[in-house]
């Protein structure tokens, strides 16, 4: 019987540590699906379809690659709710340190009393990724180019270049740089190639 994995995050950036749980989750599925998570409150960095179009050109090769068929998707609900309309029996989440463990556990617990059948498995990224963490804010780590050329693919980094253009552009602060009385660490922007 063919077993399906679903991964869910944010991808708000794609980062290579999502490419190495991309890698590591063909070995443990037959079909791998990214889950988009969208959530009213928040305000990602890349559109839904921004964020799909570069799962499409960064992990989609990597997953066919393992042998494994891919399809992503977007959810608004419970991750273990988007499992089961997948037909998931696999949950890959990434453990990027002991506090990710902590959280991840207590969420496993739920979703397992919620859909017994569909088992969460942990996975620590390679430790030249582990530090990819995107609850530090992408708007933050794309003003600093040098470190995320280690930990996003090069498609996102210009992703990102472009993102933060247009993120300094509609920012109230921006005509301070332009009189040169700002602090320039505050608007750095990383050049596009």
């Amino acid at each position: 019987m063919p077993r399906t994995a679903l991964f869910p995050g944010s991808f708000d950036p794609v980062t290579n540590g999502h490419l190495d749980l991309v890698r590591q989750a063909t070995r443990l599925a037959d079909r791998l699906v990214l889950a988009i998570g969208t959530h009213p409150g928040k305000t990602p960095l890349f559109s839904v379809e921004e964020r799909r179009a570069m799962l499409e050109e960064t992990c989609a090769p990597i997953a066919r690659a393992g042998g494994c068929d891919f399809a992503s998707i977007t959810f608004a609900d419970l991750v273990v709710a988007a499992a089961q309309r997948e037909g998931a029996s696999l949950i890959v989440r990434g453990l990027r340190s002991a506090s990710d463990f902590d959280y991840e556990m207590e969420m496993a617990g739920m979703n397992g009393a919620m859909a017994p059948t569909v088992q969460t498995v942990f996975r620590p990224p390679d430790h030249r990724y582990a530090g990819s963490a995107n609850r530090v804010d992408g708007r933050r780590r794309v003003a600093i180019r040098s470190t995320l050329g280690r930990r996003a693919p090069e498609a996102e980094v210009f992703a990102l270049s472009a993102a933060q253009i247009r993120i300094v552009r509609a920012a109230p602060w921006c005509d301070i740089k332009r009189r040169g009385d700002a602090n320039p660490a505050l608007v750095a922007v990383p050049e596009v190639p």
